[in-house]
C-alpha cells in the first residue's frame, strides 16, 4: 500500500484558508500551556515583528505541524496543537479589538465560510476535542467572544486555555493604535510553519515520536498518551472513554500520580524497566511489538477502571452494592497508595466473591495504617508495590502473611493505640478511624460520611465544670484517662462543636448529639440514647468501638 507524505512550508495565512479545518483528535493531550509559555510566544512575535526589516527578510518560523488528512477538507493535528491554539487565541483578541472591517476580515480567517458547490458548511478553522471545543467555539471563534470571558471553566484544559485568554487580552489592552493590526498581518503574512502531511494514521504517528524523541524528550505523559490512543483512533467510543478518564486521573491525582500508574504498567509488562527513567522505560516498551500491544491493553484497563473505582459504581453484578460500600470508604482513605492495587485487581477479571473479599482485606489494612505510628509513609508505599506483585502472582488472598493484611505486629501496635488515652492533639489524627467506624454502625441504606470538615469532640470535657461531671467523675487521674478514651470520642460539625465545649450531658444531648441538630453521624447520635454520661458508659462504647474496629480491620 502507498503512503502518501508531503512536505511544505506554509504561513498561518495560508493555512487558514480555502476549504482546509483542524480538528485535535481524541487521542491528543488536551490543551495544556499556561500563561507563561503563551506570553513566550506572544512576546516572540512581537520581537519579530519589530525586527521584521533586518531579521531574515522579515520571516518567523513558528515551528513543525504534522497532520494526517482525514478526508478532502479536514486535517487531524497530530502535533502542534498548543501553538496552533494559542495562535488562533492571539488573532482572536486582536481581532475583537479592532473596527468592524477589519474584524470582519479576521473572523473570516477564523473560521471557513460556506460552499455549496462543494457541500461545505460553515466551520470554525480550528476544533478542540470534544470536551473542550464547545468553550473554545464561545470564547475564541464567536466574534468578541474574547470580550464576554467566565470565570467557569467545565474542564481542565478549558481553565487552561481561559487563563492564557485573559492573560492575553490584558496584554494586548495595554498597547492601541496600528501595532497589533500590523502584528496580526505579520503572523498571518510572515511567519512560517513546517507542514509536514500524510494520509496514514500510522505514518503521522511515528512522525511524531520521531519529531519528539530527539534532543529533550516530549513529556512522558504526551509519549504514553500517543501510545495509548494514537491506535485507538479509528474507534471514537472507546477513544472518548480512556481521554476522559486519562483527564480525570490527571486533574483529580495531578501527574505524578498519572505517571506513577503508567510506571506501575510499564513494570508489570518489562519488568527489566524497573531501574530506568520513566520516557526510556516507555521507549524501550514501544521498541517491542509485543510488549508495546501489552502495555496498551493493560494501561487501557487501568484507565477505564479509574472512573468506575473514583465513583464506586463498579460493576460486580448482584453483588455490586456491598463491594462499592467498601471502596467507597477506602477512597475516602487519607494517603492515595492503595489506588494502583486497587486499579490493578480490577483488570484481573476477578469473580464478586473475589473481590468482595480483596476489597475488605484492603479496607481493613487503609484503615489500620492510617493510624499515626503504625508505619512510615515510605515503608507503606513499599507495601502497596508488594500488593501488586502478590495480586500478579496470584497469592495476594492466599496466604494470611500476604502483604494486604496486617502483620501480627502491626495488628499488636493498633490495639495499643486504641486503648491507649488520646490525649491533646493526638484525636484528631484518629479522625479517619472514627469516621470509618461511623460507615460501619450506620445503617447499610444510608449514604456514606467522610466529610472534610469535622472535629472530635469529647463527650466528657477536658475541662469539666464543678457539678454533674465532677459527681460522676470524682476520681481526677481516671477522669482524665477516661476523657481521652476512644469511648468519650465524637464525631462532630465544626458549626455545631462551638456550641459544644463544656456544657452538662444533658445540654449537649439536646443541642448536638441528635440527628435533629444538623448532625450526620450515626455514630455521634447513639449517644443521645444513654440517659447518663458516666465511667460504665464510656467504658461500655469504648468496647462497642474497639470491636467495631476489630471486625473492620480484622484485629
Amino acid at each position: 500500500m502507498s503512503i502518501n507524505l508531503t512536505a511544505s512550508i506554509s504561513t498561518v495565512g495560508e493555512l487558514f484558508s480555502d476549504t482546509k479545518v483542524f480538528r485535535i483528535p481524541e487521542f491528543q493531550r488536551p490543551y495544556s500551556w499556561d500563561e507563561e509559555k503563551a506570553l513566550q510566544l506572544f512576546e516572540d512575535l512581537q520581537i519579530a515583528y519589530v525586527d521584521r526589516e533586518r531579521v531574515n527578510s522579515g520571516k518567523y518560523f513558528l515551528g513543525t505541524l504534522i497532520i494526517k488528512k482525514d478526508g478532502q477538507f479536514n486535517n487531524c493535528i497530530v502535533d502542534g496543537q498548543q501553538r496552533l491554539v494559542t495562535l488562533t487565541v492571539i488573532l482572536a483578541v486582536i481581532r475583537d479589538l479592532y473596527d468592524a472591517n477589519y474584524r470582519a476580515d479576521l473572523q473570516n480567517i477564523l473560521i471557513r465560510q460556506a460552499n455549496q458547490t462543494l457541500l461545505l458548511d460553515k466551520s470554525p478553522r480550528v476544533h478542540l476535542r470534544l470536551a473542550d471545543n464547545e468553550n473554545f467555539f464561545k470564547w475564541v471563534i464567536t466574534e468578541g467572544g474574547t470580550l464576554r470571558l467566565t470565570d467557569e471553566a467545565p474542564t481542565l484544559s478549558t481553565a487552561k486555555l481561559l487563563s492564557v485568554l485573559k492573560c492575553l487580552r490584558t496584554e494586548v489592552a495595554k498597547t492601541y493604535g496600528n501595532f497589533w493590526k500590523g502584528l496580526a498581518t505579520f503572523i498571518l503574512n510572515e511567519c512560517n510553519l513546517v507542514i509536514i502531511s500524510t494520509d496514514a494514521l500510522e505514518m503521522s504517528y511515528k512522525l511524531f515520536k520521531s519529531v519528539n524523541n530527539v534532543g529533550v524528550p516530549l513529556d512522558l505523559m504526551a509519549i504514553a498518551r500517543a501510545e495509548l490512543l494514537g491506535r485507538e483512533v479509528n474507534n471514537q467510543q472507546i477513544c472518548l472513554e480512556i481521554a476522559k478518564a486519562w483527564d480525570e486521573i490527571e486533574v483529580n491525582l495531578g501527574t505524578d500520580s498519572l505517571q506513577g500508574y503508567i510506571m506501575t504498567v510499564a513494570r508489570l509488562v518489562n519488568p527489566e524497566c524497573v531501574k530506568e527513567e520513566p520516557f526510556e522505560a516507555i521507549r524501550s516498551i514501544a521498541k517491542s511489538p509485543q510488549l508495546s500491544a501489552e502495555f496498551n491493553v493493560k494501561l487501557r484497563e487501568f484507565l477505564l477502571a479509574y472512573s468506575a473505582l473514583d465513583n464506586a459504581t463498579i460493576d460486580f453484578g448482584p453483588d455490586s452494592p456491598q463491594i462499592n460500600r467498601l471502596v467507597a470508604c477506602i477512597l475516602n482513605t487519607p494517603f492515595e497508595d492503595w489506588r494502583t492495587a486497587a486499579l490493578f485487581w480490577l483488570t484481573q477479571s476477578k469473580s464478586a466473591p473475589e473481590s468482595y473479599k480483596f476489597f475488605r482485606a484492603l479496607d481493613g489494612l487503609c484503615v489500620g495504617l492510617s493510624i499515626p505510628g503504625i508505619i512510615t509513609n515510605a515503608k507503606r508505599a513499599k507495601r502497596f508495590e508488594a500488593i501488586v506483585q502478590a495480586i500478579k502472582e496470584g497469592t495476594v488472598l492466599k496466604t494470611i502473611t500476604s502483604p494486604i493484611y496486617l502483620t501480627d505486629e502491626e495488628r499488636s501496635k493498633i490495639k495499643d493505640k486504641l486503648e491507649t488515652p488520646m490525649k491533646g492533639k493526638t484525636a484528631i489524627s484518629f479522625k479517619h478511624l472514627l469516621l470509618r467506624l461511623n460507615a460501619e454502625v450506620a445503617a447499610r441504606e444510608a449514604p456514606l460520611q467522610f466529610p472534610e470538615n469535622v472535629e472530635i469532640e469529647h463527650v466528657l470535657p477536658q475541662k469539666p465544670k464543678a457539678g454533674a461531671w465532677q459527681a460522676h467523675f470524682p476520681d481526677v487521674s481516671e477522669r482524665e484517662r477516661l476523657t481521652y478514651l476512644l469511648g468519650n470520642l465524637a464525631l462532630l460539625t465544626p458549626s455545631t462543636n462551638k456550641k459544644a465545649t463544656n456544657l452538662s450531658f444533658s445540654d449537649k444531648k439536646a443541642k448536638i448529639f441528635s440527628m435533629k441538630q444538623n448532625n450526620c453521624f450515626a455514630l455521634t447520635a447513639n449517644i443521645a440514647a444513654y440517659p447518663e454520661w458516666t465511667p460504665e458508659v464510656i467504658r461500655h462504647r469504648h468496647n462497642e468501638l474497639i470491636q467495631h474496629a476489630k471486625n473492620v480491620m480484622a484485629l
